[in-house]
């Protein structure tokens, strides 16, 4: 069961907790909801919890907490997860790398396929 619901809009992740044992934390970005599209950082942050959904009254729309799991622990999900944890690290080798590719102007573009 969801305990509480809150949204950060500075990070544009929305979190519940749940009300188990363990007192676990999911967080998905806004971008993870497509109901969310149309909606204000305000009308995001008053949704209601209710035992395993979320409910935004102004569009009349939810979000099941199996849904969130399942979106959570996705193979991207994860792979996500895992890109955001390597980009927290910090080695030497990237930090040149970062200082001479800021030298040149930044990160190379991409070129068109």
């Amino acid at each position: 069961m969801i305990e509480t619901a809150w949204y950060d809009a500075k990070s544009e992740i929305v979190f519940v907790a749940l009300d188990n044992p363990n007192r676990g934390v999911i967080g998905l970005p806004r971008a993870a909801f497509p109901i969310l599209s149309k909606l204000s950082a305000s009308e995001i942050a008053t949704m209601e919890v209710g035992g395993l959904s979320l409910w935004w009254p102004a569009i009349d729309e939810g979000a099941e907490l199996s849904w969130m799991i399942e979106k959570a622990l996705t193979p991207k999900g994860l792979q996500t997860l895992a890109a955001y944890i390597r980009g927290l690290n910090r080695s030497v080798k990237k930090i040149e790398a970062a200082r001479k590719n800021g030298r040149k102007g930044g990160r190379p573009r991409k070129k068109a396929a």
